[in-house]
């Protein structure tokens, strides 16, 4: 489409943008509305400006009023860095955080302080991106371009991904079974987003959602420091796991 994306989250352009939602969805509400890609990995040196939008501008102001009202359900962040779901919840009380590529197998940044702070003030987090690109999915071995945030993947992250898919092989594990049920079983996290882009795809992540992985694959994953002390694991049967 012709069109330049402009990020605006002040107040009008929060609402504007809301309504502008619902006349395309035909919904009078919906369920979340998420602020979304604020933080310095989008905005760089605008940052600061698209913070003072949010905070001083009334875009908080706005989401708070359109949760009040009901067309809006609950609200949140969708972002990629756990500094900016920390910023926006000294400001304003949220419902959830979209978080994408900040707890996976290869980056438990968010269980050492968002999490924490998640559960002390009752928001729930949903994971984006347990693939982290593609490269959890495919594994070492694709013939395929191996990607990781959104970008060629770093050598070390191509080691470290070796080295979990050793242990994968070793138990007859597929990668992206434990990727995926790995962020699930934080007590936090109650949904992951993983894409799926056909009906194949959507049948392989339901069966690797529901693959029983033993325990001691998981011990094995945090003997070799493969995954950080913090990290909860799941459990090795269908029977005991929650339903997401």
């Amino acid at each position: 489409m012709p069109f330049t994306p402009i990020f605006d989250y002040s107040y009008d352009g929060i609402m504007r943008s809301h309504e502008a939602s619902l006349h395309r969805l035909g919904l009078p509400y919906v369920d979340i509305l998420y602020i979304h890609d604020i933080g310095e990995q989008t905005h760089g040196t605008s940052n600061a400006a698209m913070w003072d939008q949010l905070v001083n501008g009334g875009g908080l102001r706005a989401l708070d009023q359109l949760r009040s009202q009901k067309t809006i359900r609950a609200f949140g962040v969708g972002v990629n860095e756990v500094e900016a779901c920390l910023q926006v919840m000294k400001h304003v009380s949220v419902d959830v955080m979209l978080l994408a590529g900040r707890y996976t197998l290869l980056d438990q940044a968010a269980a050492q302080v968002l999490f924490p702070a998640c559960a002390a003030a009752g928001v729930a987090v949903v994971v984006g991106a347990p693939y982290h690109s593609g490269i959890l999915a495919t594994g070492v071995k694709a013939s395929r371009v191996l990607n990781y945030n959104y970008g060629p993947a770093p050598s070390d992250i191509v080691m470290k991904v070796g080295k979990i898919e050793s242990v994968c092989n070793r138990y007859s594990v597929p990668l992206a079974a434990a990727a995926l049920q790995f962020p699930l079983a934080h007590q936090q996290v109650v949904s992951v987003v993983a894409g799926v882009a056909n009906t194949a795809q959507r049948k392989a992540t339901l069966d690797n959602y529901r693959l029983s992985i033993p325990s001691d694959f998981w011990a094995e994953l945090n003997a070799e420091g493969l995954i950080s002390v913090e990290a909860s694991v799941p459990p090795s049967t269908d029977s005991t796991r929650r339903d997401h």
